[in-house]
């Protein structure tokens, strides 16, 4: 699933046919074992609802940046708040991924972080009482992810 931009400039969500969207999070020097994150989990099911790997502001006028990155901006936050679940790929510089977290936690999005001894941080702490899971693979955290939609599944086949 990918998210666009309509006519007007603005954001429009993905539109989900009966699978979880999920949305991975990362640093932006590190798109190789974002993408792989990704693949795996569409081979898993899941759809991606923002794939931020192809932005790049490389060859963009200084007057084009801030426009740009103002889609950037609004693509990823529909991203991120569309997801039914963020898959945290831990970096010791990636702050945007931060924020991405911050925002899933606000809105009840659990976040599924892997790579949690690379970089500390105090929400890393909250528990799944909060939905923050720490996992030392991206394959370990698939597997949560992927037992929580049978759990989800296993409640709407009630």
């Amino acid at each position: 699933m990918e998210i666009s931009i309509s006519a007007r400039g603005t954001v429009e969500p993905p539109e989900y046919v009966s699978e979880m969207g999920v949305y991975v999070a990362g640093k932006f020097e590190e798109v190789a074992a974002v993408r792989a994150a990704q693949a795996a989990l569409q081979d898993a099911g899941f759809g991606i609802t923002h794939d931020w790997t192809g932005e790049s502001s490389a060859g963009k006028s200084p007057e084009e940046i801030g426009p740009f990155l103002e889609i950037c901006a609004e693509n990823d936050y529909v991203g991120v708040t569309e997801a039914d679940a963020v898959l945290l790929l831990n970096h010791d510089r990636a702050f945007g991924a931060m924020v991405e977290m911050g925002m899933a936690i606000a809105r009840g999005i659990p976040v599924f972080v892997v790579g949690h001894k690379i970089r500390d941080n105090i929400f890393f702490h909250l528990n799944s009482d909060f939905g923050v899971y720490l996992f030392d693979t991206v394959e370990e955290a698939i597997q949560a992810i992927k037992e929580m939609r049978s759990a989800i599944d296993g409640l709407t086949d009630s």
